[in-house]
């Protein structure tokens, strides 16, 4: 009991010297209790009984009634002090790391605006500014070619659109069967640019005059374009002269009857001479006329691009210093000829083929002109010592040929590469054929068409014209005209309407659609059908059947192919198939499968079908790629093997990334299984209707087939038919243009707008002398390096825009970067400042890290280039230096000055960073100090030959700012430790204060249990006295 009676006595003494405030109900008027307990502990009175018979205090003991719980809360108060402080450090250490970081932050700020002045080119940022920007508008890219420049804005951008005619409801059935939509390179007719003629000379712009029987016309073709605009230009003159096209020459004739005429070049130009018609007309079948020779020709400087129509040629995706297109083979010595890249096998540097850089080196890239190719054939005749023989163009222009100039007519003959897969085109693209030979010289078929014609060859999907046109008139009369040879479509035109049986009865023209030919009888009877049969008619798509068909006209789709092998994918569906991606085929079986990656090696539509086929077979996947029938798409169909049966399930193409297969128009699953397993990636949209679609619903068709169609319905306000489709083409341009076949039924259409190409004519106010420039958009890019233009509307003057440095910008980023610089040191002195008057100090004051930041900041500002001198070696200089308060101020005025005088200087201040070698391997020596090998350098130091003043400030902001081992990042890692340390502090002492607590309620709980047993005995004595008083 000695101890508890002690510890009693303590808490009485405390008790009774409790503080008045201390927040306990019985310090505050409980005397009683305070004065019991001393008795208690003197072994004298008892605790007093309360009325609610608990006998303690809510809260405190529960037989003292002493508040334990406040006690032992202020004595662990007391004994939590130094806690508090560990914590206030915690405070004090946040609020400067916040400091810290506040200012790392500004410091990567003024990197980021001093790297500025080099990473984004600012001394080499352009402004281009337009003398009528109401006209045109120019924008300039920095490193845009400086000067000054002249446009003539000639014509805005137009939308192919078209219009019906008139219907009396939107809700009546029109009965339509099916519409076709495809590209306008489906059609059968051109128009050659004038710059495409005479061997890719070209034709002079300019003025010609025509004089017939005295009267002078002056034919203004300065802003032609084409050969078609030349012919309306004349045609509209008023004269008695018309112009035609005659397959490669343009034709200038009278009337019958009519008067002779001269062509004459005005003064200074030579236009009709290039145009071949200068001179006097002659006679000619009751006429008066003058034809030029062929304009449209070959030359060594024809872009192989433009041949075949403009579909080329095709070559293979073979890499190898032996790879080939074709062979020739003259008198049996037979050469490969490669017309694409030249590669060449290089050893890398561990010596080997493979490894170490070695491999297989374009050194040459493939041939782009006629001249190349003619090159390319005739260097390897020359390699295999064939002497005497050469390719050439033939004499007509219209094709190749390959010669023996010895006079032996040894035979010549071309074949296919060896190992050709199905399908290369390369020799038929050239005008050539496999295993076509001839003695002496070796002609091909011609590769290119007429001046408003296009070749035969590419018709019926590419498989061209042969066989007999077997047609009868509706007077009876029948003729058979034989297609085999026929060059062009004009040619085709031509055997018909000239034909002897014929004489007249049944005209061929193209039809009002362009994809193809109709004919017209012209009898007026109607006692017989009208029939056109046979393997061209079949080929032409002109086929009646044997019934023939009760009407005057029959007209059909021709199926020009332009989609070849030689196709390039960027220009696949106008360009849209260019994205990387790879697609997954699915075969029938539905257990074999291959992934495509289509990247930049796959450059041609070709080049994929090879490359899809090839990886078919690698994996035994059962699909086959292939061109369409139609020569408008790919089609991937199921390959059966030989005496193997067809899968049974559809094969599926679809994306695993990107969109090329959507956008070849080849993803998805077939419609069927056997004969009908295929996926046709046709471009041509063909749109199928209900006899009972009404005008509505055929809008809804139209536009959901997404062919390249916006199809409304207008009310032109007439009281009988004032419904009418409006037909448009998504996108502007010639590449916009679309052919619409109806089928047959009426729709009236009428053309609204062609759809013509944006034309600017540069570098001359007269377009005769300027440079004709064309764009699918309003929007010409890069004309002048670096620039874009933008045609707000057409305009008669000149429009003359400048292109020149931006010095406002140069400006603008030097008083960003001066701002940020103040803004960091004005945030330096406001942590580091002391306020006297106050009596407050900044979070960093005396810190040494910041202060030596703020000295190197303006020793470097202040300080010269290192490694090079100029006309300007200090910022001063140039309108840069330190002002009032520390700060630095811009002179715009001198710092123009300075630009103007010597531009490259400034630059050279603000961005000059010359890397000098860093020591990127480590020698390694042996014990005698000899050399035995080299080592890469982990980490090579960086250091400079040459270093402006802005770049020292870049290289002193990362070196306090780098998130790797910058003095201000390991400023932020002490931070992080030390406050680690005062929280793994605080959680220690925790622990000691909650044994502490323990503790003490440990001894409180004692008290209590000697108090009870106190007054347990004081009852029982209490209990015993009064036994003894009762006796």
């Amino acid at each position: 009991m000695t101890d508890v009676a002690s510890f009693a006595r303590a808490m009485a003494r405390m008790w009774q010297d409790w503080p008045a405030d201390c927040g306990s109900g019985a310090r505050r008027g409980r005397g009683p209790i305070r004065v019991w307990a001393a008795r208690a502990v003197g072994g004298q009175g008892r605790p007093p009984v309360r009325s609610d018979g608990m006998g303690i205090q809510t809260g405190g003991g529960l037989v003292s009634g002493i508040p334990t719980g406040d006690l032992i809360n202020q004595l662990m108060q007391l004994e939590a002090r130094p806690k508090v402080l560990m914590q206030n450090r915690i405070v004090q250490l946040q609020a400067q790391q916040a400091a810290f970081l506040d200012l790392n932050s500004r410091l990567g700020a003024l990197r980021s605006s001093a790297q500025g002045f080099r990473v984004n080119n600012t001394f080499g940022g352009m402004k281009a500014t337009s003398s009528n920007a109401d006209a045109l508008t120019a924008t300039a890219r920095s490193g845009a070619a400086a000067g000054t420049y002249s446009f003539v804005v000639d014509r805005m951008v137009t939308s192919q659109q078209m219009l019906s005619r008139g219907f009396a409801s939107k809700d009546q059935a029109l009965g339509l069967t099916t519409f076709s939509v495809e590209s306008e390179k489906a059609r059968i007719e051109r128009d050659v640019k004038l710059s495409n003629l005479n061997g890719g000379a070209g034709v002079e712009r300019g003025r010609f005059s025509i004089t017939q029987d005295g009267e002078t016309k002056t034919i203004d073709i300065s802003k032609a374009a084409t050969i078609g605009e030349v012919v309306a230009t004349i045609n509209q003159s008023g004269i008695d002269v018309r112009a035609s096209l005659v397959d490669g020459s343009l034709r200038l004739e009278t009337t019958p009857g009519g008067t002779a005429f001269t062509v004459s070049n005005e003064t200074g130009s030579a236009v009709a001479t290039s145009l071949g018609i200068a001179g006097n007309s002659a006679a000619e079948n009751g006429a008066e006329a003058i034809q030029s020779g062929r304009l449209f020709r070959l030359s060594e400087q024809t872009a192989i691009s433009t041949l075949n129509d403009g579909n080329g040629v095709f070559t293979n995706a073979n890499i190898s210093d032996t790879r080939s297109d074709f062979r020739v083979n003259v008198g049996g010595t037979i050469v490969s000829v490669n017309i694409g890249p030249v590669y060449k096998l290089e050893q890398g540097d561990d010596g080997d083929d493979g490894e170490g850089g070695g491999g297989f080196k374009q050194v040459e890239g493939p041939a782009k002109t006629i001249g190349a190719v003619i090159d390319r054939i005739n260097q390897a005749l020359e390699a295999a010592e064939i002497d005497g023989v050469q390719a050439e163009i033939n004499p007509d222009g219209t094709g190749l040929q390959i010669r023996d100039t010895t006079g032996a007519d040894r035979e010549i003959t071309t074949l296919a590469r060896v190992n050709a897969r199905p399908g290369e085109s390369t020799l038929r693209d050239l005008g050539f054929a496999d295993g076509v030979s001839a003695s002496g010289t070796l002609g091909g078929s011609r590769v290119i068409g007429g001046l408003s014609t296009t070749l035969a060859r590419n018709l019926n999907g590419g498989r061209g014209i042969s066989g007999d046109l077997v047609m009868a008139a509706r007077d009876g009369v029948s003729m058979t005209i034989n297609m085999n040879g026929a060059q062009t479509v004009e040619e085709i035109i031509d055997r018909i309407n000239s034909n002897t049986d014929n004489a007249g009865r049944l005209v061929a023209s193209v039809n009002s659609t362009g994809n193809g030919l109709q004919i017209v009888d012209t009898t007026g009877a109607t006692a017989n059908n009208l029939f056109i049969l046979g393997e061209a008619a079949e080929a032409l798509g002109l086929a009646t059947g044997n019934e023939g068909v009760d009407r005057n006209t029959v007209s059909g789709s021709a199926q020009r192919a332009y989609i070849t092998n030689a196709t390039a994918l960027s220009e696949f569906n106008n360009g849209k198939a260019l994205n990387p991606g790879k697609i997954r085929f699915s075969d029938a079986t539905g257990t074999k499968s291959f992934t495509l990656d289509v990247n930049d090696s796959i450059q041609t539509v070709g080049q994929l079908v090879n490359q899809i086929n090839s990886l078919a077979s690698g994996n035994e996947v059962n699909i086959l790629a292939e061109l369409n029938e139609n020569g408008d798409g790919i089609v991937i169909r199921e390959l059966v093997p030989d005496g193997g049966t067809p899968g049974g399930l559809r094969i599926n193409v679809e994306d695993e990334t990107g969109s090329v297969a959507k956008l070849l128009g080849i993803a998805g699953r077939s419609k069927g299984t056997d004969e009908d397993n295929f996926i046709n990636g046709s471009l041509e949209r063909v749109i199928e209707f209900e006899a009972t679609d009404t005008l509505e619903q055929v809008v809804r068709k139209l536009n959901d087939a997404k062919a390249g169609l916006s199809v409304t319905i207008i009310n032109d306000g007439g009281s009988g038919n004032p419904f009418r489709l409006s037909i448009a083409a998504t996108r502007s341009g010639v590449d916009g243009r679309f052919l619409l076949d109806t089928n047959g039924f009426d729709l009236g259409l009428q053309t609204l707008e062609a759809g013509q190409d944006a034309r600017v004519f540069f570098g001359s106010s007269d377009p005769a002398k300027a440079i004709l420039l064309s764009s699918s958009t309003n929007t010409f890019d890069d004309v002048i390096t670096g620039v874009s233009l933008d045609l707000r509307k057409v305009s008669d003057d000149p429009v003359t825009v400048t292109v020149a440095g931006d010095t406002s910008a140069i400006e603008t980023n030097v008083e960003a970067f001066v701002k940020t610089f103040n803004d960091l040191i004005a945030r330096i002195d406001t942590v580091t400042k002391y306020d006297a008057q106050a009596e407050t100090k900044g979070v960093l004051l005396g810190d040494q890290t910041v202060l030596s930041l703020r000295r190197a900041m303006f020793n470097a500002v202040q300080s010269p280039p290192d490694g090079f001198t100029g006309t300007f070696n200090r910022l001063t200089q140039v309108g840069i230096r330190v002002g009032a308060g520390g700060k630095l101020e811009f002179d715009s005025d001198r710092f123009r000055q300075a630009l103007a005088e010597d531009p490259d200087a400034v630059e050279a201040l603000f961005t000059r960073r010359d890397i000098a070698d860093a020591e990127r391997q480590t020698q390694l020596f042996d014990d005698e100090g000899n050399v035995i090998g080299t080592v890469n350098n982990p980490d090579p130091q960086i250091s400079f030959s040459a270093l402006g003043i802005i770049g020292k400030i870049e290289e002193l902001a990362d070196r306090y700012a780098s998130a790797a081992g910058g003095v201000l990042t390991q400023k932020r890692e002490t931070f992080d430790s030390q406050i680690k340390l005062q929280r793994d502090r605080i959680a220690a002492f925790d622990i000691r204060l909650g044994a502490k607590r323990q503790i003490l309620e440990s001894q409180f709980l004692q008290m209590e249990r000697a108090i009870a047993s106190l007054q347990g005995q004081q009852s029982s004595l209490a209990g015993i006295a009064g036994l003894r008083m009762g006796f």
